[in-house]
């Protein structure tokens, strides 16, 4: 038998780490066409931004829009990013369809985070001009115990790219997700881009209470209850027997 060195030992570690991580996020299914997206996971609830007053930020604070919570992001220079915005907001360029959407900017120091109010088996939206010219810009989507379940990494798509992102976790339920920024050069430390449409599946009806569960003490009454029910059930039939 092979003498394992520290450097062997700590080598398998890792490896078995990299595989472990890898299975968890096979799990998930990627999609790129709305559609198949649509009819393989049955969407039960949809954002579209348009209840919402131009300018509505989440640039170091927190918005609500629907069942999702947006939190985080950076505000470079003049510039102004994380907000809701109608088509032409900055400059343009991350525009879906001509309507009002989110127009999301990450940085290599910080990145936003999109809460999901009631957990979902599958989320989509369409995205605009997210991780370009050289840029590196992650969708990483976690269970409630911070477990990563998906990640999907844009990089060198073009001016104006149009995309659909659409994600099947596969039988497990997502809480939140993030946006990060790899930048390979210091002048590409910023990533903005536009996110409209977004479709998702809750684990439970948004609208619905969330079941209550009851305490220790309700069930061991309840229990009690029972029992000296068929203790009463049983004494009356022994009475009527004899």
């Amino acid at each position: 038998m092979l003498p394992q060195t520290p450097q062997l030992i700590a080598a398998a570690l890792l490896a078995g780490a990299a595989l472990a991580q890898a299975s968890a996020v096979s799990a998930a299914t990627l999609y790129a066409d709305r559609a198949a997206f649509e009819a393989d996971t049955a969407p039960t609830g949809a954002i579209d931004f348009e209840d919402l007053p131009d300018g509505s930020s989440f640039s170091g604070q927190e918005l609500s829009v629907g069942p999702m919570r947006f939190s985080g992001g950076v505000t470079p220079g003049n510039e102004t990013w994380n907000v809701i915005s109608p088509v032409g907001f900055c400059e343009g360029y991350h525009s879906i369809d001509g309507s009002r959407h989110a127009c999301v900017g990450v940085s290599d120091h910080a990145q936003v985070r999109l809460d999901f109010l009631t957990d979902v088996s599958a989320w989509g939206a369409d995205f605009s001009d997210m991780g370009d010219q050289g840029r590196e810009t992650a969708l990483k989507f976690y269970d409630d115990a911070d477990q990563l379940l998906f990640e999907y990494v844009a990089a060198d798509q073009g001016e104006l790219e149009k995309t659909f992102i659409g994600v099947d976790f596969e039988g497990e339920s997502a809480s939140y997700m993030t946006f990060s920024l790899f930048a390979r050069l210091p002048s590409q430390d910023l990533d903005g881009f536009g996110m409209d449409n977004v479709i998702f599946t809750s684990v439970r009806d948004p609208g619905a209470p969330a079941p209550v569960p009851l305490p220790p003490a309700a069930l061991l009454l309840g229990s009690a209850a029972g029992g000296l029910m068929s203790l009463g059930r049983l004494r009356r039939k022994r009475q009527a027997a004899a």
